[in-house]
């Protein structure tokens, strides 16, 4: 595994790179695969054929965490809602 930033090699379980201090997966100039330095700005190897930046409006987690965080105010009203709905007199409780 190589770099993203500086195209040294780095060690698989690495966080970080002990030479140029980026996250690990961070940046687009090199790739991680084979080392090559992407001199186009492409988003796929010259040499090997990897993906070195994933391609435009590929956004998918940001989105999934927002859906989430949307899911679960929504299901936690609709669980406060039922809490105080009285199932016997079918009326809602008054506290």
């Amino acid at each position: 595994m190589f770099c993203k930033n500086c195209g040294n090699e780095m060690d698989p379980n690495a966080a970080f790179c002990v030479h140029c201090g980026a996250m690990k997966g961070v940046g687009t100039r090199f790739c991680a695969n084979c080392g090559t330095e992407n001199l186009m700005g492409g988003s796929v190897c010259t040499k090997c054929g990897y993906f070195i930046a994933p391609p435009p409006g590929v956004a998918g987690e940001q989105k999934s965490k927002v859906a989430a965080g949307l899911l679960g105010i929504f299901s936690a009203r609709w669980a406060y809602i039922i809490s105080i709905w009285d199932t016997r007199g079918r009326r809602w409780h008054s506290f």
